[in-house]
């Protein structure tokens, strides 16, 4: 069979909305069509392309600042977009904060002037616990600054859901309603995507222009990159390669964050999956890497070579022109869709994180006790015995994105990988759990799962009696730990940096 041949099929039914590619079950395939909107965005927010340029200029000359408050999907296009591409001339400079650690918290309020900072609160259900106990935090600060959070506050969010209704009461300066088809992390170029892309001042007609173009090229038979790419993810995953490790040019690292979750949260499910690596160091030799590995390198040619000759399949995707961060959203999304369909999971769903969130609200209402499971203590030795007989090593550190831990952590990392050729990824809590931690609990099974839960010096309350930033992580983390040990995930934790160097000089 040609390439084309392999997913011919499954991009006509895609773009037919024929979610039968997907699930069998009539009703699950009422659902999954009802996540299909993202597939026409570029025609659909050209409507929208003045407005929010309006927009952007209105409020440019305010703020020195714009700080998106958002988890997962709704948040991590913008973080591709600040760190790849960044504010133009005479726009503010946008942060993102998805983080309700306390350090994390102070470092963005150190970061701005918060009378000159735009506050975006983006939660496509409009309950997201992270960013709306963010939002009280920042305009508890706009009111001692004696500012109404009403002028410095807007809000991205379905229709009709509590944070559209608060907004349009009164509470924020301006709401933009998304669309109820188009799942969170498929959403980079909707509102979610697109009001944080207008207020760093970037084209947005050029951006739709580009997506528009992907998205022509990916309905084709011959020569479709995106479609090529989900059938031989998902035809190596079905052999056992279902470890996907991105190399991408280091001006472009920003955009593995996003595709992380796009890939893990879509695909692992129901016991199979394809999990992303991320960052990860690379071997001194490539032929020491295991060979349940396949490799993705984006605009990073130079590894091809060795990879090959180690034995390890490789795909290559380009970075060829200054939108090519948006024809990298295209290719991913559509390749994922393909992916699922092969796998026959529903890409749109995500079964397995509201296990965490709901063992996590258990723990802030006194049901459970989160210190009952973060008491205890893994021995090294134990640690590094687990580690050689795993299929993927997972360290998730719950604190802020510390140069301290990241050094550690990728010293254990590239310490595995020449080892032994183990996989390894990093995440930071809570962004994780809207990540990999769908596939940690859902996809295959073999994984290690090292967490790392320092004590919180200096805690932050969160305002209107919602108790404090230090416990709502502490929760969080107790309850992962919790959802990952019912279904027989083996969990090491460690709460000490001192621990951590310990594990380093075992391994």
């Amino acid at each position: 069979m040609s390439a084309a041949g392999e997913y011919a099929d499954i991009i006509d039914a895609l773009f037919a909305r024929d979610a039968s590619i997907f699930v069998d079950d009539p009703d699950a395939q009422a659902e999954a069509a009802s996540f299909l909107g993202w597939l026409d965005l570029p025609e659909r927010m050209r409507s929208a392309a003045s407005e929010l340029k309006a927009f952007a200029d209105e409020v440019a000359p305010e703020i020195d600042h714009v700080v998106v408050l958002g988890m997962g999907g709704s948040s991590l296009g913008t973080e591709v977009l600040a760190r790849t591409i960044g504010s133009q001339e005479g726009y503010p400079a946008v942060l993102t904060l998805d983080s309700i650690v306390p350090g994390a918290i102070r470092a963005v309020r150190d970061r701005i002037d918060v009378a000159r900072t735009l506050f975006v609160v983006a939660s496509k259900s409009g309950t997201t616990i992270e960013p709306l106990s963010l939002e009280k935090w920042f305009a508890r600060l706009l009111e001692a600054e004696g500012i109404d959070p009403a002028l410095r506050m807007i809000a991205i969010t379905d229709p009709g859901t509590p944070l559209e209704k608060r907004a349009r009461g009164g509470a924020m300066r301006r709401v933009f309603v998304n669309f109820e088809d188009v799942g969170g992390r498929f959403s980079v170029l909707s509102y979610f995507g697109l009001v944080p892309a207008a207020l760093m001042g970037l084209d947005i007609d050029a951006i739709l222009d580009a997506a528009e173009e992907e998205f022509r090229a990916a309905r084709a038979h011959e020569g479709n990159v995106a479609g090529h790419l989900g059938s031989w993810l998902a035809g190596h995953a079905l052999t056992g390669r279902n470890e996907m490790t991105l190399r991408v040019h280091p001006d472009a690292a920003a955009l593995t964050l996003w595709i992380e979750q796009l890939v893990a949260e879509s695909t692992g499910k129901e016991g199979r999956g394809i999990l992303p690596i991320a960052g990860e160091p690379e071997a001194e030799d490539p032929a020491n890497y295991s060979d349940d590995r396949v490799f993705v390198l984006i605009g990073a040619d130079r590894h091809r070579e060795s990879l090959e000759r180690g034995g390890q399949p490789v795909f290559t995707l380009p970075l060829d022109d200054d939108l090519a961060t948006f024809r990298q959203f295209v290719i991913w999304e559509v390749a994922t869709a393909v992916a699922g369909a092969v796998l026959r999971v529903n890409p749109f769903d995500q079964p397995n994180v509201e296990e965490s969130k709901i063992l996590a609200k258990r723990m802030l209402s006194g049901e459970m006790d989160p210190s009952a499971v973060l008491a205890r203590f893994t021995p090294v030795d134990a640690i590094v015995a687990g580690i050689r007989s795993a299929n993927y090593v997972a360290l998730l550190a719950w604190e802020e994105d510390s140069s301290r831990t990241a050094e550690i952590v990728a010293a254990i990392r590239r310490e595995i990988v020449d080892r032994n050729g183990t996989t390894t990824t990093f995440g930071i809590g809570p962004r994780y759990l809207h990540s990999t931690g769908q596939y940690h609990k859902g996809g295959g099974e073999g994984g290690v799962h090292i967490f790392f839960v320092p004590e919180i010096e200096e805690d932050i309350e969160i305002p209107g009696g919602d108790g404090t930033f230090g416990e709502l992580v502490r929760a969080q983390a107790a309850g992962d730990i919790q959802a990952l040990e019912a279904r027989d995930r083996v969990v090491y934790l460690l709460t000490t940096h001192a621990q951590l160097e310990e594990l380093r000089a075992a391994i």
